[in-house]
């Protein structure tokens, strides 16, 4: 099973997202979230929105937030509002082939 919690950054100006922005990078060189990937977007419509993506495998209970994501999510509250939320993959079905 596969997870992704989503924090998304609604800044409050252009500088606060560029700090944001700015911070979002030391963090990808520090934080590695169990080595399963941080990834940084920013909106090509909005130039105030970011989304931190984390990704994690294994095991995982179904409604739980990482420790990773709690802490960021709160210190991005800092620049703008956040909205986090936790998301789950559905693995297709292994179809068998008869013949």
């Amino acid at each position: 099973m596969q997870n992704i919690e989503i924090i998304r950054i609604c800044a409050f100006n252009e500088a606060s997202r560029e700090e944001a922005v700015m911070k979002g990078r030391e963090i990808m060189e520090t934080c590695r979230n169990g080595g399963e990937g941080i990834a940084i977007w920013t909106s090509t419509d909005q130039n105030t929105d970011m989304l931190i993506l984390l990704k994690r495998k294994g095991d995982l209970p179904i409604k739980s937030y990482s420790m990773e994501g709690l802490q960021i999510a709160d210190y991005f509250s800092r620049f703008g509002w956040i909205s986090h939320s936790l998301w789950q993959d559905i693995a297709p079905m292994e179809k068998k082939c008869s013949g």
